[in-house]
């Protein structure tokens, strides 16, 4: 397990603290998880273990990275780092999963900030929603070309 240099670590230290908020990398998306301080992780499983969604649970370091390595994301604006494990605790057996509105990264912010949000989904709909206003622009083009002339 591999954890990187980060903005978040002090500096030299190259482990975790009770109460950070991390993530790791999975190919088209990031997977966050509150660390407890202990050498575990409380995350929303998700659809981390395949596509059943699965409860908010407690798993190894090593599990939840998965060969990848771990970051730690900064707050400016953080609760108490018992605070934040007391919170991410309380929702252990939670098995509301939402990929949209309730996700692993909801969770973790909610923990952490107390602000549910995802960053994931905001930049996902602003994607698809650009997508959907060029997609669109192109066949109004093509609609309002007059015939015989290729848009």
């Amino acid at each position: 397990m591999n954890v990187a240099p980060h903005q978040g670590h002090r500096k030299g230290d190259e482990t975790m603290a009770r109460g950070d908020h991390i993530k790791v990398r999975r190919g088209l998306y990031t997977h966050h998880g509150v660390d407890l301080g202990d050498g575990r992780v409380a995350h929303y499983s998700g659809l981390a273990n395949g596509l059943q969604a699965g409860p908010v649970e407690i798993v190894t370091r090593r599990r939840f990275a998965r060969g990848r390595t771990i970051h730690v994301v900064p707050h400016r604006v953080r609760l108490d780092p018992d605070r934040i494990v007391e919170r991410a605790l309380g929702r252990l057996g939670e098995d509301r999963y939402h990929l949209l509105i309730r996700n692993c990264e909801h969770f973790v912010l909610w923990a952490v900030t107390g602000r549910a949000e995802s960053r994931q989904v905001r930049a996902a709909v602003a994607a698809a929603g650009t997508l959907a206003l060029v997609v669109g622009g192109l066949v109004l083009k093509r609609r309002l070309a007059p015939a015989g002339v290729s848009a």
